[in-house]
C-alpha cells in the first residue's frame, strides 16, 4: 500500500511538472514577428494620426507603435486578442516610418514586427488670398498670393465665358465677356490637407459705343441751338464746354440737347461717350452765335 502511494505520488508530481513547464513554455513564447501590418504606406496632414492594423494580433501580447529611426513611442500599449488590432498613432508632424513593438508581458520577450508603415506627412497649404475686388475693361490682372506651401489654382465660381491665361499663376490675366460680373476663386492645395480658398469679384466693363460724334459745326444768328451728337448705345454721353463763356446745356447727357450761349461768342463743345473704367471717346463741335446786325 505504501509503495503504491509513493508510486502514485511520484506520478502526480511528474504530471504537475509537465503541466507547469508546459504552461511556462506556452506563455514564454516570443511574439510572432511575421504578422501583417497595414497600411504599408499612407499620407496624412500634419497634426493628424495614423490608424495601424495588426492582423490577428496574438492573445495577451502587448503592441506599441514606435518611430523606426529613433525608437520613440508613437502610441500606448494595446493587448492582442487573436483578432485584428487597431492602434491609432499620436499626432504626427513629419514623415516617419512606423514599426510595431511587441512584448510578451509574462516572459518579457520583446520583438519588432517585420512590416513597417511608411507615413508621408503633408504640411497645411498657405492661406489663400484672392486679392481685392476689381472693375476692369474687358480683362483684369488678378492679384492672388503666391503659395509658400502647396500649389494654387484659379476657378470661375460664377459668370459665363471667362478664362485664365494660366490658371495656376496667382497674377494671371483673366478675360471674360464685357458687361459681366465674375466671382473667381483662388485655391491653394497641398497633398491630403484641407485646401485653402478665397474669392474675388471681377466686373468687366465694355468699351463705350459708338465712337463719339459731336455733329457738324453751326453758325447761328441766335443764342441757342439744338445739338446733333450721336446717341450712346454702350455707356453714357456727356456734353462739356471746352471754351466760350456763359454757355449751358438743358440736359448734358442728351446728344440732341438745347445749348444756350451768349451772342457774339464762339463755343467749343465736347461730346464724350464713356462706360465704367474703359477709355472714353470724345469729339468736339464749334457753335458760333453771331451778333445780330444793328
Amino acid at each position: 500500500m505504501f509503495r503504491f502511494y509513493k508510486t502514485r505520488l511520484g506520478f502526480f508530481w511528474i504530471l504537475l511538472g509537465i503541466l507547469l513547464v508546459g504552461s511556462q513554455v506556452l506563455y514564454a513564447q516570443c511574439p510572432n514577428t511575421a504578422l501583417t501590418v497595414s497600411p504599408t504606406t499612407t499620407s496624412i496632414c500634419s497634426g493628424s494620426t495614423v490608424q495601424v492594423t495588426i492582423g490577428l494580433a496574438e492573445t495577451n501580447i502587448a503592441y506599441q507603435l514606435r518611430n523606426n529611426v529613433t525608437d520613440a513611442p508613437l502610441s500606448g500599449y494595446y493587448l492582442g486578442a487573436g483578432a485584428n488590432l487597431l492602434i491609432n498613432s499620436d499626432a504626427l508632424a513629419a514623415d516617419v516610418a512606423i514599426k510595431v513593438y511587441a512584448i510578451n508581458p509574462l516572459s518579457f520577450c520583446a520583438v519588432y514586427l517585420t512590416n513597417l508603415v511608411t507615413v508621408t506627412v503633408n504640411q497645411p497649404p498657405t492661406v489663400a488670398v484672392a486679392g481685392s475686388d476689381q472693375t476692369a475693361c474687358l480683362s483684369a490682372t488678378l492679384a492672388g498670393n503666391a503659395p509658400v506651401v502647396g500649389t494654387g489654382q484659379w476657378t470661375v465660381v460664377s459668370g459665363l465665358g471667362g478664362s485664365f491665361a494660366l490658371n495656376t499663376d496667382p497674377t494671371t490675366l483673366f478675360s471674360g465677356t464685357a458687361g459681366n460680373t465674375y466671382v473667381l476663386q483662388w485655391t491653394i492645395s497641398n497633398g491630403v490637407c484641407t485646401p485653402s480658398s478665397d474669392q474675388v469679384t471681377i466686373k468687366l466693363d465694355a468699351d463705350p459705343a459708338p465712337v463719339a460724334d459731336a455733329g457738324t459745326a453751326q453758325v447761328l444768328c441766335a443764342t441757342s441751338t439744338t445739338l446733333a451728337a450721336n446717341a450712346a448705345t454702350t455707356g453714357i454721353g456727356t456734353w462739356t464746354v471746352i471754351s466760350g463763356a456763359g454757355g449751358s446745356f438743358v440736359n448734358v447727357n442728351s446728344p440732341t440737347t438745347v445749348f444756350n450761349g451768349v451772342t457774339g461768342t464762339v463755343y467749343d463743345l465736347r461730346w464724350t461717350i464713356s462706360n465704367g473704367v474703359c477709355p472714353s471717346t470724345s469729339d468736339n463741335v464749334t457753335i458760333t452765335f453771331n451778333t445780330p446786325p444793328t
